[in-house]
């Protein structure tokens, strides 16, 4: 069986500011999930997710998805809106 001839859909490289969210949300999960003194190993775990991505993530070096956000917020005891406020939230 040959396979239809499809392009492939590449990501839009980040930008400065682009990288700087990503840094921010993944500083923010490091603070929050060391506050509640977690490991990457149990944060993952407790989100359903691979202790690698959890990783990348705080390094702000991957994107994750809203669904993946909602499952470290969960585990982290703390709602989107929360997590998103202040800096934010407008």
């Amino acid at each position: 069986m040959k396979l239809k001839n499809t392009k492939r859909i590449r990501p839009i490289p980040y930008n400065s500011e682009d990288r700087a969210f990503l840094e921010n949300v993944g500083r923010r999960i490091h603070n929050l999930r060391i506050e509640r003194k977690l490991t990457q190993n149990e944060l993952a775990e407790m989100a359903g997710l691979h202790k690698n991505f959890i990783c990348i993530v705080e390094k702000g070096s991957q994107n994750p998805s809203l669904l993946c956000l909602h499952h470290m917020t969960k585990a982290l005891d703390i709602s989107l809106s929360d997590f998103f406020g202040g800096n934010y939230g407008r």
